[in-house]
């Protein structure tokens, strides 16, 4: 999960920490609530919280983020404790005084004790932004030499907002925080095909595609989901943007457009009618193929079979590019 525009506390609503943290906390437990309402048993576990690293704090639109992570390994060392345990320490009431040099599970009510996240995460953001902001570079770099950012010596010629957009890119970049949640948190296609198949195909469970869907097997039939079309200069022609499930897929190979009512999201096995024609594309050994495109939905009894493409319409050209063989 992403808690977005957080750049909007910094530099429109102007929130001190305590308040942010309420509106985060608030924002991640009513995902939480909808989250458990809709559960599927199947996927097990789907509560997500920062402390576990399975929520980012960005800022989309200049492209910064991060997770509980980036500061805990941080303070780690600093507090002498190994880094999970300090990820614990930054979300929740965990509040540490830097005068006493203690964590409580209460605030003291002095001003220098503060929530760990607000301590810890919120304060130093607004400090590198508002240094960014107000042009004072000699606090700015002081801080970037703290926080071992290395800027380009271009972007230290930029000033307001350009500057702390590019700092923040630096020191948190949103594609590592993404990454990070997904590479630890999301399963993979091996595990996640084993409950997701009966809402990916809707033939049989019981057959030899699903079967393979649900193993992930790179000997079985090919299942292939083109999820995207994207037309082509030439005309009649388009790129499958697709998901292998099973199987695999390479240049030259038959395949064919699945035959179903409009409301099937998966596709059967496929293996086109019409002999398909290597080419390439920019470079790129691509399938040339044709696609007949789906029959009228059935009506009554007596109409032919949906499957029967015998009197489909012209054939559209389909270009397949092989990014990957095998079941992803």
């Amino acid at each position: 999960m992403t808690v977005n525009k957080m750049d909007r506390c910094f530099l429109e609503l102007m929130l001190d920490g305590e308040e942010a943290y309420q509106n985060f906390a608030r924002v991640i437990e009513n995902a939480n609530v909808i989250m458990a309402t809709y559960a599927d048993e199947l996927m097990g576990e789907v509560q997500v919280g920062p402390e576990k690293g399975t929520v980012c704090f960005s800022a989309g639109l200049h492209n910064w983020a991060f997770t509980l992570t980036v500061f805990s390994n941080m303070y780690a060392a600093k507090f002498g404790v190994e880094p999970a345990r300090m990820m614990d320490k930054l979300w929740g009431d965990n509040f540490f005084d830097p005068t006493t040099k203690k964590w409580t599970k209460k605030t003291t009510g002095a001003k220098t004790c503060k929530r760990g996240f607000v301590q810890f995460c919120y304060e130093p953001i607004r400090m590198v932004i508002d240094a960014a902001m107000a042009d004072n570079k000699d606090k700015l770099w002081a801080m970037c030499d703290k926080l071992k950012i290395v800027l380009k010596a271009e972007d230290k010629d930029l000033v307001g907002k350009p500057l702390m957009k590019r700092v923040m890119q630096t020191w948190l970049p949103a594609h590592v925080a993404l990454l990070e949640m997904i590479i630890f948190h999301l399963p993979s296609p091996a595990g996640a095909q084993k409950y997701r198949v009966e809402n990916l195909y809707e033939g049989p469970l019981d057959d030899k595609y699903a079967d393979a869907i649900r193993k992930c097997d790179a000997d079985g039939p090919l299942m292939l989901y083109v999820s995207k079309m994207i037309p082509a200069q030439d005309k009649g022609r388009f790129y499958a943007f697709g998901r292998v499930f099973s199987g695999k897929v390479s240049t030259g190979q038959k395949v064919r457009n699945p035959i179903h009512p409009p409301k099937t999201v998966m596709s059967y096995q496929l293996s086109f009618p019409r002999p398909s024609i290597r080419t390439r594309v920019a470079g790129v050994d691509v399938m040339r193929c044709c696609v007949p495109p789906p029959p009228p939905p059935r009506h009554h009894r007596g109409t032919k079979p949906a499957n029967d493409v015998s009197s489909a319409a012209p054939a559209t050209t389909l270009t397949i590019r092989i990014v990957q063989g095998g079941a992803l």
